[in-house]
């Protein structure tokens, strides 16, 4: 290589710009910060995404457990075959805050069956403490449940003028008849919590509550 090449070459390549230390620090810095950012956003979004389906889980569950206990509820006293002239004549064998027996002709048989609504409780098959179920019983006992993270049933009972009978007097007799039987309407209070716990920002367990009421078509109101 010639001399003249040769000092052309150096000054060629002093002149370039290279990238200092300080520059590569700061480079790295804003691409962690990016990916903090990035990751912050994803997991923000990961956690928004649970809570939603976690609520629409219970939501489902109350919905689905109000249809089912409002279908039977409304069959309150049904005997297949029969013109109901007293349906609601001992149709309804439980009648507490947070537990109802009633009685109707479930299979069309000829006769009517007991049906129990509650939440369940030790000493059930599956019972769980920490995720307390809602449950259908039928007439041989059998326990069916119908929704999971049940935490409270609130029942109330109504004569046919709409006015409240009061909890003392609802299984009380009145001459050749008990105040059961004046029932005409029942008012029912489900309230469900998120099967487990949400993080983030407001942490905790999600609740909801279901409310609604039924007339038994049999009655005559």
């Amino acid at each position: 290589m010639s001399a003249v090449n040769y000092c052309t070459t150096r000054r060629a390549l002093r002149g370039r710009g290279g990238v200092s230390l300080v520059e590569i620090m700061v480079g790295m810095t804003i691409s962690v910060m990016m990916m903090a950012a990035i990751s912050m956003a994803v997991q923000t979004q990961n956690r928004s995404s649970a809570r939603e389906t976690m609520r629409v889980d219970m939501t489902h569950a109350l919905q689905n457990t109000m249809l089912l206990m409002e279908r039977d509820l409304r069959m309150t006293g049904y005997l297949s075959g029969t013109s109901c002239v007293d349906c609601e004549a001992g149709s309804i064998t439980t009648a507490d805050q947070t537990s109802i027996t009633i009685v109707y002709d479930t299979d069309d048989d000829g006769d009517r069956e007991a049906v129990t609504f509650r939440r369940d409780q030790a000493g059930d098959a599956g019972y769980d403490a920490d995720h307390p179920r809602m449950v259908r019983i039928d007439a041989g006992g059998a326990i069916f449940p119908l929704a999971a993270n049940i935490t409270g049933l609130s029942i109330q009972y109504f004569d046919s003028a709409g006015t409240q009978i009061a909890d003392a007097a609802i299984n009380t007799s009145t001459g050749t008849q008990t105040n059961r039987d004046t029932i005409r309407s029942i008012r029912v209070t489900i309230s469900a919590r998120s099967a487990r716990s949400t993080t983030g920002p407001g942490a905790g367990f999600m609740t909801d509550s279901l409310t609604f009421r039924v007339t038994p078509r049999n009655y005559i109101t």
